[in-house]
């Protein structure tokens, strides 16, 4: 399976055209970070996070990998794989974290709404070692979970990935030139779950030399896929004769602690590796790796596909693939107890989809938690959506809407049905065709939080289960939002228009705002005219320092200023954001 030097350079040029790169053009966006193309980029060890119809690529800081300056890592952001904005940067040692050097390899996952951020760190008194930092957000600021690296002392270890094997999550490293191992880690990926085991040797593969370090053979950066009938391939890095280079490695049962075969020749052969696999947004295979092998490198992407249980370099004949178009979930409205549980399947239709495989989430995992069975546990009261997207690249999904309780909910008295506090309007505009959502509340906290909406004259605009109401003819009707019992409600109006108002004027009660760290602050405006249909967006600077919700709400993330641009119709206003 050998991929020559000259090989990969024309894969390379394929790709370049059929991502449609031209000349680099570095330019500086309206909020002060920098557009940069791949060749932009000095970064290594590629790694792309696929979240929301966006890439996030981290990497290696390129300019000194190898000294003792290094003291933070970078995102990048883009809708594709050529264009970038950033760098934004996630994590910096300010003098308090124990790390000075050898800020290598970083991977970031997202469970269960969070994410989490596996990188090597070391410093003059200790090996190298793996820590885990965690984020609600993939722009950062990114925190540790654990009070140094999850790693012992004795072990100078590098590379770390992710798998998971049977339920169990494992980290895979690479271990002081010695090997690639693995270990079991406990649920909250804090510490070992029991005793390392080795996976293979760099040696034991054929193609193998010793690198320019002179101390052993490499074996960098594991990269676990499993094919669709079940086997277990390895993809890593290492020298051979002409360099930096990928092999490829198979384990007999399909299982990590399982008997390594390695091919006699490299997977690729041009001075690039320290690989990861990811789909991209429209469901193909890619690798990204950084190439050249020296400074500068930059990432790069190349198509792989999945034939005959392995991979091959190039794009997949996806011509004749059947694309998942409708996704029904067993349940789309369900009630549950504090700490009950629940399983919710996913039909997905055609039933001949050439990939029937979805991914699960929720939108609040501290209410209600869901894994990749479908299963679902209640932990805090209130209301969530839990999803299930197909991964086909369709972006096509099924929800259900999860109401927690305690258990003696239903025996306590609704007071009061009312509106999120961001809904206190009692009259919505909105334009013919448009939509708009609104979240009944339910008083008290501990009383069932179920309640049904109904439309005054569904041929106006009507109103589904989850509350979005839909603009149907021109004119007004009153929408209820009414308890379960049907005891207390609550009306708003909603007036149904031809054209949206042009906005006049565009007012924020203050233009400078202070919020301490992990503290909230909302935004407040006034519209005019206050019958327009536009909405009011909200966007930050930098998002490490702050974020901003959908509904103004701020959130203080590290000390720092910044700015939030807050806009409606073609009006728009700024906000100086000082985080204490």
């Amino acid at each position: 399976m050998k991929i020559t030097k000259n090989r990969i350079i024309s894969v390379l040029l394929m790709l370049v055209f059929a991502l449609g790169i031209t000349k680099s053009t570095m330019m500086t966006s309206a909020e002060g970070t920098q557009k940069l193309k791949n060749e932009d980029i000095n970064s290594r060890d590629s790694y792309i996070l696929v979240h929301e119809g966006k890439y996030y690529l981290y990497g290696t800081r390129g300019e000194a990998p190898f000294g003792n300056s290094m003291d933070g890592f970078d995102v990048y952001v883009g809708d594709d794989l050529e264009n970038w904005e950033g760098p934004y940067e996630i994590f910096r040692n300010n003098g308090d974290f124990w790390a000075t050097k050898n800020y290598w390899a970083p991977e970031c996952y997202y469970i269960n709404n969070s994410f989490y951020f596996i990188t090597t760190f070391g410093s003059d008194d200790r090996n190298k070692g793996i820590q885990i930092l965690k984020s609600d957000s993939p722009l950062g600021p990114f925190e540790p979970i654990s009070d140094g690296p999850i790693t012992p002392p004795e072990v100078d270890a590098i590379d770390a990935t992710l798998f998971v094997e049977d339920g169990i999550t494992y980290m895979l490293y690479s271990h002081n030139n010695t090997g690639i191992y693995a270990v079991a880690l406990t649920n909250d990926l804090t510490e070992y779950d029991g005793e390392p085991f080795k996976l293979f040797s760099a040696d034991d593969a054929p193609w193998v030399r010793t690198g320019p370090f002179g101390d052993g053979y490499l074996t960098d950066g594991p990269c676990p896929y499993v094919t669709k009938s079940g086997k277990l391939i390895m993809l890593w890095s290492s020298f051979d004769s002409n360099g930096y280079n990928v092999g490829m490695a198979y384990s007999d049962n399909g299982k990590l602690a399982g008997n390594w075969t390695h091919e006699e020749e490299t997977f690729l052969d041009g001075n690039c590796g320290h690989c990861m696999i990811f789909s991209n947004l429209e469901g193909e295979l890619m690798l990204a790796l950084h190439s050249p092998n020296g400074n500068p490198a930059h990432p790069t992407f190349l198509y792989i596909k999945e034939e005959n249980d392995t991979l091959l370099l190039g794009k997949e004949d996806n011509t004749d693939a059947i694309k998942v178009s409708e996704i029904k979930l067993s349940r789309q409205n369900a009630s549950m107890l504090l700490n009950g549980t629940l399983n919710l399947t996913a039909s997905v239709l055609p039933s001949n989809a050439s990939n029937n495989a979805v991914v699960w989430t929720s939108t609040n995992d501290k209410i209600a938690a869901v894994d990749q069975t479908g299963k679902v546990t209640a932990k805090g009261i209130g209301r969530v959506t839990i999803k299930a997207t197909a991964k086909d690249g369709t972006n096509v999904s099924g929800s259900c809407v999860v109401t927690v309780t305690h258990a003696n909910a239903s025996k306590v008295a609704v007071t009061a049905v009312g509106l999120a506090s961001n809904q206190k309007a009692a009259n919505l505009y909105l334009v013919k065709g448009g939509k708009v959502t609104i979240k009944g509340t339910v008083t008290p906290a501990n009383a069932k939080q179920e309640v049904k909406y109904t439309s005054k004259k569904n041929a106006i605009a009507s109103v589904n289960a989850k509350g979005v109401i839909k603009g149907k003819k021109v004119g007004n009707t009153t929408i209820t939002v009414k308890s379960a019992d049907g005891k207390k409600s609550t009306n708003v109006k909603v007036h149904v228009v031809k054209k949206a108002k042009t906005v006049t004027n565009l007012k924020v009660a203050r233009k400078k705002m202070t919020v301490n760290v992990k503290k909230t602050a909302q935004i407040k405006t006034t519209v005019k005219p206050a019958t327009t249909t536009y909405k009011v967006t909200y966007r930050v600077k930098n998002s490490s320092i702050a974020t901003v919700s959908k509904t103004g709400v701020i959130t203080g993330k590290k000390k720092g200023s910044t700015k939030i641009t807050v806009r409606c119709g073609k009006k728009k206003q700024l906000i100086d954001v000082n985080i204490k």
